[in-house]
Parts: structure tokens; sequence; C-alpha cells
């Protein structure tokens, strides 16, 4: 780890340039297949992901936003739109519950029900660890507050192991969502238990924020050789305008500087400078929020 960085300043590397998430982001449909169900990625709103998943005569779109994107994929799939999935009630997830409820009347949706006041149109509310049977998969409610206090991540399992997590704002490619509702301790808790589901898990995210976080990462621990081939890929992705969605939880283990505070933790341990992984993350947190601006201004 930089040690320097995580006491003073961000010391961001140099590389060469991307497109940014807004110019990227299109209006095409990206599809992973899988045995007993299929995912397709919806880039929507300037930097968002939504996603819909087809499984046996179910149709589920995880947070759709956007319902004119969500109903013209719709249209091309040739399939009516029969489950929600709200990770939380920020407008850029949450907002187009109404709409689509009026176009799918039938539709069910889910969302944490200890947020029925804020997320729009919930029929189904969940708690943590609900599970929800539609078509071939079930899909277990994991909630993980701190993003806002009723995040939740929906996680999918097939008869035999889990196959996929959609984390919404609470983990990204490279990065975990702002505490703007939490705490640190609530957000380490959370990373810790998406630890635990098997490496091979897909996390489907809920934005295009892969490039600039790993760019920050990698001003943190600028040893991680893992971290730059990553950068590197995603840079490539980005100009072709390609979505980086999905990651796995065993990318993440190696790329993630949130999810590798642990990590980072011992490695300064190494260097007399203690910090328990606890205060490695808050210190992560307070300084990607003030590199921000700083990261989205250069020459990337």
């Amino acid at each position: 780890i930089n040690a320097e960085y995580m006491g003073i300043h961000h010391q961001a590397p140099m590389l060469g340039r991307c497109c940014s998430g807004r110019r990227a982001a299109s209006r095409a449909i990206f599809g992973g297949f899988c045995s007993n169900y299929t995912v397709l990625t919806v880039p929507i709103l300037s930097d968002n992901f939504s996603y819909l998943i087809q499984t046996g005569d179910a149709t589920i779109a995880v947070d759709p936003a956007e319902p004119p994107v969500i109903l013209n994929a719709l249209k091309k799939l040739g399939r009516p739109l029969t489950h929600i999935l709200t990770t939380h009630h920020h407008w850029d997830h949450a907002s187009g519950n109404k709409d689509l409820k009026a176009a799918f009347p039938d539709v069910q949706i889910f969302g944490n029900g200890a947020d029925v006041d804020r997320i729009p149109s919930i029929t189904h509310p969940v708690k943590d660890g609900d599970h929800v049977q539609i078509g071939a998969v079930d899909i277990e409610v994991m909630e993980t507050p701190c993003h806002t206090s009723g995040h939740v991540v929906y996680v999918l399992r097939e008869p035999e192991h889990v196959v996929a997590a959609f984390t919404g704002d609470t983990l990204f490619a490279g990065g975990c969502g702002k505490f703007l509702e939490g705490t640190p301790e609530q957000m380490l808790t959370n990373l810790n238990r998406l630890k635990l589901l098997p490496p091979t898990t897909n996390v489907y995210f809920g934005h295009e924020y892969t490039f600039h976080n790993l760019y920050f990462g990698k001003s943190v621990e600028m040893d991680n050789q893992d971290l730059e081939k990553k950068l590197v890929k995603v840079r490539d992705m980005r100009k072709l305008g390609l979505p980086t969605t999905p990651t796995t939880i065993q990318d993440e283990l190696k790329t993630n500087v949130f999810m590798r505070a642990n990590v980072l933790a011992a490695k300064n341990s190494r260097k007399d400078a203690d910090m328990s992984p606890l205060e490695v993350l808050e210190r992560l947190r307070v300084l990607k929020d003030n590199a921000r601006s700083s990261i989205m201004n250069d020459p990337i």
C-alpha cells in the first residue's frame, strides 16, 4: 500500500485516454447466458445499469429507472415484464416502477419492506434472508444498509449453487457506494458478507464507475499487478463503448481496494502504520469522495 497516500494525499497513476461513462453509455443490450436463466445488461440514464433476467416464462427487471428504454428492450425480446427487483429508493434506481406498473398491471415489485414509503409501487415487501422463487432461480434478499438504510442485494441461486448477485450501489467493480445513510461499520459488514459468496459469483452492479474506481485504487495499491491489468483491460473496453459489468467476487478480492481493506491494513502494519480494516475502509471512502473531482478532470 502507498502509506503516504493513506495518510496524506492522492497520487494518481498516469494512463491513456478513455471515453467517459456518459459518452460511452449506449442503448445497446448486452447478454450473458447461463443454464437456467439469461441476464441482459441495459445501460440507462447517464451511467446506470438496469438488467433483464429471463428465467422460464418470467422476465425480471432490476432497477429499471428509464421505462422507455426498458420497454424497448422488452419489445425486442418479445416478452412482458413480470417482476421488478428494486435495490434502493434513489430515483435513478426506483423511479421507473410506477410507469412500468402502469404498463404491466400484474407486475410484482420487490423492495425492502422498511422502505415502502420511499420505494414506489412495492407489491412484495422483503427483508434480509427472504427467498423468492421465480422461474428456475431462487432469489435471496441480503440487506446491505449504508449507502441507503434500506438497500438490499439480490443473490440468485440455481438448485445447487449461487450464480449471481445484483448489488445496486453497495458493491461496484473496483469500489463501493458512498456511506450516505450509514456507517463505515455497516459497509464493512456488507462487504464481508459479500466476500463469503462463491468466488465465481457474477456481480451485476448499478453504475459504470469501473475505470475511475480502478484508477483511484491503483493510486492506493500501486504494487497490485492484478489491478493494473484490469485497469488496462477496462480502459480498452470503455474505448469501445462496452460495459464492464459483470465482475466476479474473485476479481473484486484481487482488484477492489475497498474489498481489500483487511489486506491493506496488514500491509500498513508491516510499515509501522497500524490501521484496522475498518479504519482503512473509512479512510478510503473519504479519500475517494475528495478525489473524485480531480480524477474526473484528469485526461483519462
